[in-house]
């Protein structure tokens, strides 16, 4: 693996530990791919690439609590750090409920799909999480500013305009204003520039990376885009095995 990490790096902010990763099915679960030990430091970049179908999107899902795993261990720690609790948690064996709270503190999402609402203009769609929390305008102004300032989003021009309006890539940068107004420990990407033409992914991409480097966000980034890979700390690739498991290894 081509990595940029060492032994001295900040506590994990996630740990994968004997990992196996499917689906579950109305016959029980199905796996699907395994990873013997994935560690992301804190503030730090992994790329995962495979080829479609290996496993790589339900592995990122599963990193991000949005889905159970089939077995193994998936290590998180508490933050903030308590006295009468162990310094990480297995998340394997959370309740929903908890697991739903660790994501809304945080984990975030993006997806190659925006997955805006088309007919809400760009503030209001950057503002949707903290709404959710019941912020109100005078409590979000400010973060909406710094964030879309940080992806190059003029709120003057922009702020206003429906996002069914805008580039495509102006409306990826949108939904990553929207995953990092919130604050995330951990960004987990999904082929974020997928559709973008060559230009554009290198300019979202690039507007990405330092974001996150600058709020020490540790990034996850599915990808096919061997130019991205190389621009992450980490690098891991999805094995494919006729015999078996598909295995994640480092690249």
């Amino acid at each position: 693996m081509t990595s940029r990490t060492n032994s001295n790096a900040s506590p994990p902010a996630l740990e994968a530990c004997d990992l196996v990763v499917g689906y579950h099915g109305p016959d029980g679960p199905a796996s699907i791919l395994t990873t013997h030990h994935f560690v992301l430091p804190q503030g730090h970049s992994a790329s995962i690439k495979g080829k479609t179908g290996s496993g790589k999107t339900t592995l990122l899902q599963t990193l991000g609590l949005m889905l159970r795993p089939v077995s193994g261990r998936l290590l998180v720690p508490v933050v903030p750090p308590r006295r009468t609790e162990p310094a990480v948690r297995n998340t394997a064996k959370m309740t929903r409920k908890v697991l739903d709270r660790l994501i809304r503190d945080g984990f975030s999402y993006i997806f190659q799909s925006p997955e805006l609402v088309d007919n809400w203009d760009v503030t209001n769609n950057v503002a949707l999480p903290l709404l959710a929390r019941g912020m109100v305008r005078a409590q979000y102004e400010g973060p909406i500013e710094a964030v879309c300032d940080e992806l190059d989003l003029d709120l003057r021009q922009l702020g206003g305009r429906a996002v069914g309006t805008l580039s495509g890539g102006e409306k990826q940068r949108v939904s990553i204003a929207r995953a990092l107004v919130t604050n995330p420990r951990i960004l987990l990407a999904d082929e974020p520039t997928g559709s973008l033409d060559p230009e554009t992914k290198t300019r979202v991409f690039d507007l990405l990376r330092q974001a996150c480097k600058r709020r020490a966000v540790s990034l996850v980034l599915v990808t096919h885009d061997t130019e991205l890979v190389q621009q992450l700390d980490d690098q891991y690739r999805v094995a494919v095995h006729a015999d078996k498991l598909n295995e994640l290894v480092a690249a």
